[in-house]
């Protein structure tokens, strides 16, 4: 029996509730066109809200529902204009605290409570303590195989691609065939890259948003360099730490303290996990591919230039307007700051 396909747009909903629900959790990420969404929304609105619009006024997903997550003003406006306009459902407009207090988790967790009772009238099937606790199980289990693989990308035996397309199938798959697929791509041992292979490739931190393209990562590796680590939503933003508990606080306090992105009062914590990635995986640049007019991304980068400046790390800014994908200008200023590296 197919279940039915909810979409989410956030790293920080738990797609454990929408499984242990009997659906099939998706996570979103931006089309690549926007031209659908014209007159839905501003043309100096946030490409990847639009992207998401556009997908879904173009029925390019196939999904039953979709699950919103009240983050910032753009999750706000673009649920109003998909529940107005999208012949998907949206269920809801989920609260998301901006702390990770104990008070803010227990709000947190009685969001997800309410929210789960949504997905009960869809699937038909009542969320329990036992399907929910297999739930978190069977997640706990795929982020150990997560941290596995990301550590052998780390070493250079999967490339970035690969990478890239092991995160997305577990982020649109159910847990269960997701997790049979990424422990049969650790099967193979094959051997990470050695000393020297490693110290003649330059190694970079990638930051973004919803999405890397994976022709970036391709570029980035056909130019002799690697991407050591992503802190993007795809990535070092997913909880790859096991949920402590079987019930719904413990997985609020999960996805509450995991790291995040920007946001304003964040930047300590940013700051601090950006630093570690730098320290841990021995950057030697960074690249921040980020998507036009997300103000909070460009107004942290100001803060960040200033923190690679002051290690000596040179940064690249390239904006991504989500119409002409990874162009060929962004590829002649890639391929010069590589080539400055080097």
């Amino acid at each position: 029996m197919t279940t039915k396909r909810i979409g989410y747009t956030s790293p920080y909903l738990p797609a454990e509730i929408i499984f242990a629900s009997g659906l099939t959790p998706v996570r979103l990420r931006p089309a690549e066109s926007l031209s659908a969404a014209d007159g839905f929304l501003p043309r100096n609105f946030s490409v990847e809200a639009r992207a998401l619009l556009a997908a879904a006024l173009e029925n390019g997903l196939d999904l039953d529902a979709v699950v919103f997550l009240d983050e910032d003003d753009t999750s706000r406006r673009l649920f109003d204009v998909w529940h107005a306009y999208a012949e998907i459902p949206a269920l809801g407009l989920v609260p998301l605290p901006r702390l990770d207090s104990e008070t803010a988790c227990q709000r947190y967790a009685h969001a997800l409570v309410a929210l789960s009772d949504s997905l009960a009238a869809l699937s038909g099937q009542p969320l329990t303590a036992d399907g929910l606790r297999r739930a978190i199980d069977l997640y706990n289990e795929q982020r150990c195989l997560w941290r596995s693989l990301r550590q052998r990308w780390i070493e250079g035996a999967l490339s970035a691609s690969e990478w890239h397309d092991l995160r997305w199938m577990a982020l649109t798959t159910d847990p269960v065939s997701a997790n049979a697929e990424l422990a049969a791509r650790l099967l193979p041992h094959p051997q990470p890259l050695s000393q020297r292979e490693r110290g003649e490739k330059t190694c970079l931190l990638l930051l973004g948003g919803m999405n890397i393209p994976r022709q970036l990562l391709a570029f980035i590796e056909s130019c002799g360099a690697r991407v050591v680590a992503e802190d993007s939503e795809a990535d070092e933003r997913v909880v790859t730490e096991s949920v402590s508990g079987p019930d719904m606080e413990a997985l609020a306090a999960a996805y509450l303290t995991k790291p995040c992105g920007p946001r304003p009062n964040a930047l300590a914590r940013r700051l601090e996990r950006i630093t570690q990635l730098l320290d841990e995986r021995g950057a030697q640049g960074v690249i921040a591919y980020y998507p036009k007019f997300a103000d909070a991304y460009l107004a942290e980068y100001l803060v960040l230039a200033e923190v690679f400046k002051a290690r000596g790390l040179p940064a690249l800014l390239l904006e991504d307007d989500g119409e002409s994908g990874f162009s060929g200008q962004q590829r002649t200023r890639l391929e010069a700051f590589l080539e400055v590296l080097s």
